[in-house]
């Protein structure tokens, strides 16, 4: 499974998220020491830096992704208001020709549910796998993270057709880089 995050297909993208990242810890540790003039002129640095990294960066295409489908949360919205809410998003995503990525929450999909899961992908969008029961990434053992992208691929195999993408809940992919390369291993 691919993770759905555009920017890491580039080098020079992944540079800019690491001197993004490193920035802002200088920043909170400016903050932190309430150095005001620190704050702003490492502001103005961060800003040239990013700016001067996406100059290379003719992007042509970027990725629209929807997360949390079928929008059916037994508690919150009835099939019916689930449906409503995937034909709403199916017509204004066809208003500017945008086929998108809708990620899917495993434990949603029922036969309640399948039919606004058909009418995501009639639309001709992708569907990705949103975990089973949308937990902390940083919670789970690697048995059960495994379990949690396994038991959701199966549910969603009906719709998910060509490469497999994953989104994380909370975009939590991990606190460091063993737990990342855990879930590198796990996809």
């Amino acid at each position: 499974a691919k993770r759905m995050l555009v920017w890491r297909s580039s080098l020079c993208q992944r540079a800019a998220i690491v001197v993004a990242k490193h920035f802002v810890r200088v920043l909170e540790s400016a903050r932190a020491s309430y150095c005001t003039e620190s704050v702003t002129m490492l502001s103005r640095i961060l800003t040239l830096c990013l700016t001067l990294l996406a100059l290379p960066l003719h992007a042509q295409q970027i990725a629209i992704t929807i997360d949390d489908l079928p929008y059916v949360l037994q508690s919150r919205t009835t099939p019916r208001e689930g449906m409503q809410i995937v034909n709403d998003v199916n017509a204004a995503l066809k208003n500017y020709d945008i086929i998108a990525t809708g990620f899917a929450i495993g434990r949603q999909v029922n036969d309640e549910t399948v039919p606004a899961m058909y009418a995501f992908a009639r639309a001709g969008h992708t569907v990705g796998n949103h975990s089973w029961s949308h937990p902390d990434y940083d919670t789970l053992t690697r048995w059960a993270f495994r379990r949690e992208v396994r038991r959701t691929d199966r549910a969603l195999r009906l719709w998910m057709k060509g490469p497999k993408y994953y989104r994380f809940p909370f975009l939590r992919e991990g606190k460091t880089e063993k737990s990342r390369r855990v879930a590198d291993t796990v996809l």
